[in-house]
């Protein structure tokens, strides 16, 4: 479970995009990025599919804004992406080959 508060002027809101209503969800300790295509939440109930980007363009904008807020460098031909936010939530990207 998350125990920091989220609020909706967080400024992890643009960075999140389309994932922060998971993000903020205290039901969701998981989200699991294997494709644009490819979105798992876990919760207490289990794992389940969620389609949340539209395209891969879409995942890259979102993998753009994680490397540019965690200020690191990472090259485009990269497949796993691994970062830690102020909160301390961990993020790990594993893109298919």
């Amino acid at each position: 479970m998350k125990t920091t508060n989220k609020a909706a002027s967080n400024p992890l809101k643009t960075v999140f995009g389309p994932l922060w209503n998971l993000y903020t969800k205290d039901t969701v300790y998981e989200i699991i990025v294997d494709a644009y295509d490819d979105v798992y939440v876990a919760t207490a109930d289990g794992i389940k599919s969620e389609k949340i980007f539209k395209t891969d363009k879409d995942l890259n904008l979102f993998i753009d804004r994680l490397t540019k807020h965690s200020k690191k460098k990472i090259p485009k031909d990269e497949l796993s992406y691994f970062f830690q936010l102020e909160d301390f939530t961990k993020i790990n990207i594993v893109l298919p080959p």
